[in-house]
């Protein structure tokens, strides 16, 4: 990422957030941050300058929720948009990523490097469509998921209860709450909005995945790789 002048949009009217991410980036990679405190400031500087990433806050002095992804997505979709919000709603996360959002993260619940980490991935994805691994497929390979919690991401990916999913997966409720406490440890991760991300972005929720290679998942070498640093 050192080799090149990664041009970040944030979109975010917090400024010790703004600060935060904006010191880190500085110091994480050649970065030029242009930075707007509403969405509708945040759309007029991406149509009229040259944006690499885009860092989006869905609560916005002038518009909330999914409907402000939307809203900039349908007025600048041609580069890749990840979404750094305090909004904790599994409805929200699904239906941007599904619309195109390259990520979700939700503030006090990720670290600066994990946010820098996909900015780079998400940039370079871009610029090379033919990636076969996402950032999410790494993350699941490298923190040793099982075929069993595979199953379960799929199911917590499609909105499913623990109910549903133990009468689909004929295991207890308490099973299945075991299994998802081992998932959020593995991946370094606190909540179903976050494991939905990663689902989604591994592809699935996709009804075949032939493309989906998981014969080569690794045991999970080092247990706080994927350990979380709250940026707030």
């Amino acid at each position: 990422m050192n080799e090149q002048n990664l041009k970040v949009l944030i979109i975010n009217d917090n400024p010790a957030d703004v600060s935060l991410i904006n010191e880190y980036l500085k110091n994480e990679c050649v970065c030029e941050v242009t930075i707007a405190n509403s969405l509708y400031s945040g759309i007029a500087l991406a149509l009229e300058k040259i944006v690499d990433l885009v860092l989006l806050d869905l609560v916005l002095p002038d518009s909330t929720g999914f409907e402000t992804f939307y809203e900039f997505y349908s007025s600048y979709h041609n580069k890749p948009v990840i979404i750094f919000t305090s909004l904790d709603d599994e409805d929200i996360v699904v239906r941007a990523i599904q619309s195109g959002a390259q990520g979700y993260f939700i503030k006090g619940e990720v670290s600066a490097k994990q946010i820098v980490r996909t900015l780079r991935y998400t940039h370079e994805k871009f610029k090379n469509n033919n990636r076969e691994l996402g950032l999410a497929r790494e993350i699941i390979n490298e923190a040793g998921i099982t075929s069993r919690e595979l199953e379960i991401l799929s199911l917590l990916a499609k909105g499913e209860t623990n109910k549903k999913i133990s009468s689909v997966l004929y295991l207890t409720t308490s099973t299945i709450r075991n299994h998802i406490s081992n998932i959020f440890k593995k991946l370094g991760i606190s909540n179903r909005s976050q494991a939905v991300a990663i689902a989604i972005q591994a592809g699935l929720l996709k009804e075949k995945n032939e493309n989906m290679d998981f014969s080569h998942v690794k045991p999970a070498k080092y247990n706080n790789k994927w350990s979380i640093t709250r940026i707030r």
